[in-house]
């Protein structure tokens, strides 16, 4: 379903610019993709934002690990004007206490597929969707319902 306007999609590094075009074209967002590029000096390597977040933005990410990208990535966020942050991550880990301080940077809530069963920890502001539907409609796909109702 379509989006408001005043929504901008983030991609947290230049390798997930693709996967957040696609999102931005499927919610039909009105703002243009913005992401992380890295940029190397001879003694660092840092990230500059490229594009300018709306004040509600939704970071979409691969993986929620220890969460220190989304953490970075947040921080440049806030400090860029978003006010109302959602993160969504393909697969959610969780390790270490990191990512708990996404809650400190306007992040309203985080949502994660069930890739990683047992890994999302109890809280309200964390929700899951369910993957199974997909990866079944992928597999019919390529194998046919009838061999894969065998399997």
């Amino acid at each position: 379903g379509k989006v408001d306007d005043c929504t901008t999609i983030v991609a947290p590094d230049e390798g997930g610019r693709v996967r957040c075009e696609l999102l931005n074209r499927a919610l039909e967002c009105g703002s243009p993709v913005i992401y992380f590029r890295k940029v190397r000096t001879a003694k660092s390597v840092t990230s500059e934002l490229v594009g300018v977040p709306t004040e509600r933005a939704i970071v979409y990410d691969d993986i929620l690990d220890t969460g220190d990208t989304l953490v970075a990535c947040c921080e440049r966020l806030v400090e860029a004007g978003a006010k109302r942050i959602s993160v969504f991550a393909t697969h959610g880990l969780f390790t270490g206490s990191n990512w708990h301080r996404l809650w400190e940077l306007n992040v309203e809530r985080i949502t994660c597929t069930d890739s990683v069963p047992g890994s999302l920890p109890p809280d309200a502001r964390i929700f899951s969707i369910d993957c199974a539907p997909t990866l079944s409609a992928a597999l019919e796909s390529v194998a046919g319902p009838k061999e894969f109702a065998h399997v």
